[in-house]
């Protein structure tokens, strides 16, 4: 078995695809050979990389994970204080940035961590500058252009462009620097670069001239890095999630409601007492819901209550008498039980002594009739968390129309709309994590990849789905079973995924994931086994 994988992070870095056929992994790895993936074997040991090596995969990688950071959270052009590599945020509030210090944030994620200093961090002229920080972490100069490879730090121009404020001993550096990723069409190439508001503010990589000697910009000369592993190659994920146990999530490619029982019951786990089944009942007109005959056998075989919250906007889902309606028009009540959590008051209120953003959560009452639950949930985009799966079914799905409004508000229901994107994503994780604590672990997690939209179905007018159906996911764990769907949106090839994940990242939907696994009742970290 062969898959793609991140080179040096191990077992835990394989992607869910799976290939029996090495040249078959070989070609999927060169079609995302920009963003720094290979092929591995089982054990999660580099075997290929579509690049001619290892270390220039695994800094491709961290490059577009840094460029997907500055580019989510702000980041302008300018001369930060401090190095942004070591100090993403207090020390650095105006988010700025700069094509050096990008350069060295990138190989700082990569690894190498030694002799980044903390003030300024690695300018291109003023010393101790970028390339004295290359040669000392034993970094090559590449003298010829011919030579560039991907993953070479690229520099061009020079220095006396920026003006008479830059002392004379200094004019003679570079003017700019970036990361290659590589040849694309028409002798253009793929590049990682932080020179401009604009390129900061772009999805990269980018696709421009290699060298642009017409604008000032001739290739001067480029580093590569040594090939050999980096012992501070940094993970993705924090060390608490390191260090945790990967989680485990089945996956099958077939999409049948007798799939969904198999899955279920393959997790060898009895939801004990009275089982709260939470559902998406579909907003009127609606098109990629999935209806009540999908999940039916599971339904059934479970033996518990279809359970849905009020919203706390227009629609046909607002009010109790209008939702029970709908729940009839969409087929529901043909043979569920159908129990509105809020359909009397009072709310319940869950503390969240440790949450980040809100320290209670306002769910339907009735949620406390029940002694488990089992989270069926249509994996797709949203309109404003970027994804929703099992952390959004657990939270905002749970809440009350008013929770709703306070949770999308990050404690604050007035600014239902306004409110602080990654405030609103970690009061989902604050309020997810209330949940699994009600139930103290007792939740199982369904999440169905298809007709993937990138809205919700929430929405009374939404897209059609963008990108092909890819799999059910089952797991204990609704951090893990939302990262793995994630992942294998990025994995595939189908070609409707850009605007899929570009839902995605714009809204930075990863950051629920990120501020749960904080939280620590679940892991990122998982273990998919293909059935």
């Amino acid at each position: 078995m062969f898959y793609l994988s991140v080179p040096f992070h191990g077992k835990d870095s394989r992607l869910p695809e799976v290939y029996e056929d090495l040249t078959a992994a070989k070609a999927a790895a060169e079609a995302q050979a920009v963003y720094g993936y290979c092929v591995s074997d089982e054990a999660g040991d580099p075997i290929y990389s579509p690049v001619g090596s290892f270390t220039a995969s695994h800094i491709l990688y961290h490059a577009k994970g840094v460029a997907d950071h500055m580019r989510i959270h702000g980041y302008k052009y300018g001369d930060a204080d401090q190095n942004p590599a070591l100090d993403k945020n207090s020390e650095n509030p105006e988010r700025l940035v700069s094509c050096d210090r990008f350069c060295g944030w990138a190989l700082y994620e990569a690894g190498f961590t030694a002799h980044q200093p903390k003030t300024k961090g690695l300018p291109l002229y003023f010393p101790p500058n970028l390339e004295q920080f290359l040669i000392q972490s034993g970094f090559t100069r590449i003298e010829d252009p011919a030579e560039v490879r991907p993953g070479d730090l690229i520099f061009e121009g020079n220095s006396h462009h920026f003006g008479p404020e830059l002392p004379d001993k200094y004019r003679d550096y570079p003017r700019h620097v970036f990361i290659n990723a590589g040849p694309a069409e028409n002798g253009l190439y793929y590049r990682y670069d932080a020179g401009s508001d604009t390129r900061i503010q772009t999805v990269q990589p980018m696709i421009e001239p290699i060298f642009k000697p017409e604008q000032g910009r001739p290739f001067r000369f480029a580093y590569r890095a040594p090939e050999a592993p980096c012992e501070n190659a940094r993970q993705t994920i924090s060390s608490k999630e390191a260090s945790a146990t990967p989680s485990k999530v089945y996956f099958s490619p077939v999409i049948t409601p007798e799939k969904v029982l198999e899955m279920y019951e393959l997790l060898g786990v009895t939801l004990p007492g009275n089982v709260a089944i939470k559902v998406h009942s579909g907003e009127k007109g609606n098109q990629n819901f999935l209806r009540p005959d999908f999940w039916r056998p599971v339904i059934e075989r479970v033996g518990g209550t279809v359970v849905e919250c009020n919203t706390a906007y227009e629609g046909m889902r607002n009010t109790t008498e209008r939702h029970r309606q709908l729940f009839r028009d969409h087929g529901w009540m043909d043979y569920c039980k159908v129990d509105l959590l809020d359909a009397e008051g009072p709310d319940l209120v869950l503390p969240i002594p440790e949450g980040k953003v809100i320290k209670e959560n306002y769910v339907g009452k009735d949620i406390q009739s029940y002694d488990s639950m089992l989270v069926l949930s249509h994996f797709k985009g949203h309109p404003m968390g970027g994804f929703g799966g099992a952390l959004k079914q657990l939270s905002i799905g749970c809440a009350s129309s008013y929770g709703k409004a306070y949770i999308h508000g990050a404690g604050v229901p007035e600014n239902f709309w306004t409110a602080d994107r990654d405030l609103f994503l970690e009061a989902m994780a604050d309020a997810a994590a209330s949940v699994m604590e009600l139930f103290k672990g007792n939740i199982v997690c369904v999440n169905v990849m298809k007709n993937m939209s990138v809205d919700c179905d929430c929405c009374a007018v939404a897209e059609d789905p963008c990108i092909a159906d890819i799999g059910i996911l089952v797991s204990t764990d609704p951090i893990a079973i939302d990262q793995a769907c994630v992942d294998l949106v990025y994995a595939c090839s189908d070609p409707g995924k850009p605007h899929l994940i570009e839902r995605i990242e714009s809204r930075h939907g990863i950051h629920t994931v990120e501020a749960a696994a904080e939280l620590g009742f679940g892991s990122r970290a998982y273990e998919l086994i293909r059935v």
